[in-house]
């Protein structure tokens, strides 16, 4: 990369006009920030426009000059909560919006790279420009692989192709857990929403974590072993339905508690040569994940929440790729999760977060559990959650908005943008499962937001009780 400087303080760059945007994302008291905010939101009059104005202008400053284990989080947060909005009633939506724009306040800032080009050359052919941007990935050329994203963005048709291409790429690089997928995809969705405004700027970040972090094809290349090579199947929307609970316990057992990757990758195949399609299997794998994430030690769920939500965000990459592509993410998937699992579990058993023998329900469910969650009392939360679904479909919307509210009231530090995207694919899990246990989504999101630390400075600050 070309020289680059940084800021080193918790101020807007001198010499130009401080925008309004700017002071407030510089701040670093969070009753002025509050205010500040408070004053803002008539201007922008929908949580959308904060969004889009934060994604014109903040992007191009959150990137490291060496990543390690601290990767940069505050604008995938931002993606995190543009998708999640809908989970808010409109009296609520401008939270996650307020506590995102705090985690970007916070976060360390440098000075816009100065080599980023402005005019882009004609693309060419999509396939020949492809193969350059792999090469440039390759040579950890940054600057060249934005100049060829700037190309490929210029129209839609490109643009697709790129997205499907990139997300493959970032796929099957699992460093940390896999988030660079994770990011990745996020910010794909981010612009979508945004309409394509900007998209430059809201990809720059999780493509400067892609082409300048470390990167690990571990995971990748036992997946290419000649005994995996042997077996694909086919992935046509007429699946067997949710896998049995004698094959899901089998699965299970291997993923989380042993150290054997082939035979983890042979039941997954063994699955597929049973008829299950990949959605079924995506399912299973997505319930072993949100196990593990029962199981881990307090304070070590990142590894474990990755691999449940690169599992997740599996499904919608899975739709334009090949029957043979969609098994290997399966294998991926299935790795990852047996890793972060010998990575962050407590015991070699599973942890019982709920007592599945009795639903007693509380007086007052949903205000039983927002003390529950605030308080961090996880058991109780997760059977108070137990409870709530045993109500039906009204319930389930009150749940669906206290969880979220109760993840969001929450300072960004902790959570980092990953409990809100936990509490959207578990409800969107919930609600499209055929399965007897999909329950346990719900649940252990539960008891996950009672286990995390809690920091309500900010949201007592505005107003929040």
């Amino acid at each position: 990369m070309n020289k680059k400087s940084e800021t080193t303080s918790q101020k807007p760059e001198t010499g130009k006009k401080e925008n309004v945007l700017e002071t407030l994302l510089y701040n670093s008291d969070p009753k002025i920030f509050v205010k500040q905010f408070k004053a803002l939101e008539p201007e922008w009059n929908e949580p959308l426009d904060f969004v889009r104005q934060v994604a014109s202008r903040i992007p191009l400053k959150l990137y490291e000059k060496f990543y390690d284990d601290l990767i940069p989080h505050s604008f995938f947060g931002l993606s995190c909560a543009a998708s999640t909005l809908d989970l808010f009633p409109e009296q609520y939506q401008w939270w996650p919006c307020v506590q995102q724009g705090w985690f970007i306040s916070k976060s360390h800032k440098r000075s816009t790279l100065d080599s980023l080009p402005v005019e882009v050359p004609p693309l060419g052919s999509k396939e020949e420009a492809w193969k350059q941007f792999r090469s440039a990935l390759l040579n950890r050329d940054f600057e060249h692989c934005f100049t060829l994203t700037r190309g490929f963005l210029k129209e839609p048709t490109n643009r697709d192709f790129f997205r499907q291409q990139i997300l493959t790429h970032a796929l099957r690089d699992t460093v940390y857990g896999g988030i660079k997928f994770i990011q990745l995809s996020k910010a794909w969705e981010m612009a979508e929403i945004l309409d394509w405004e900007n998209t430059d700027e809201i990809l720059f970040p999780s493509l400067h974590l892609l082409a300048l972090g470390p990167c690990s094809d571990r995971l990748d290349k036992c997946i290419n072993q000649p005994h995996i090579e042997k077996t694909y199947f086919n992935t046509s929307d007429e699946e067997k339905g949710p896998i049995s609970p004698k094959d899901l316990q089998k699965l299970e057992a291997l993923v989380l508690f042993s150290d054997n990757s082939t035979a983890v990758l042979d039941s997954i195949v063994h699955l597929a040569e049973k008829g299950y399609g990949f959605n079924a299997i995506n399912e299973a794998l997505l319930l072993v994940a949100i196990q593990a994430l029962d199981n881990t030690q307090m304070g070590r769920w990142i590894p474990a929440l990755r691999a449940f939500l690169y599992t997740y965000l599996c499904r919608s990459w899975s739709q334009k790729v090949s029957a043979r592509e969609k098994l290997q993410s399966l294998e991926l998937a299935s790795l990852l999760i047996q890793d972060s699992s010998q990575k962050s579990r407590e015991n070699d058993n599973n942890r019982v977060i709920v007592d599945l023998a009795e639903r007693v329900c509380p007086m007052d469910p949903i205000n039983t559990l927002r003390s529950l969650i605030s308080h961090s009392d996880p058991y109780a939360s997760a059977n108070t959650v137990y409870a709530i679904l045993g109500m039906g479909g009204e319930a389930f919307k009150e749940l669906t908005i206290a969880l979220a509210t109760l993840a969001v009231k929450n300072d960004a530090r902790i959570g980092q943008g990953y409990d809100l995207l936990l509490v959207k694919a578990c409800s969107d899990l919930y609600q499209r499962s055929n399965s007897k246990m999909r329950d346990k989504f719900l649940i252990s999101c539960g008891f996950f937001l009672g286990r995390i630390l809690k920091n309500y400075e900010l949201f007592g600050a505005y107003g929040v009780k």
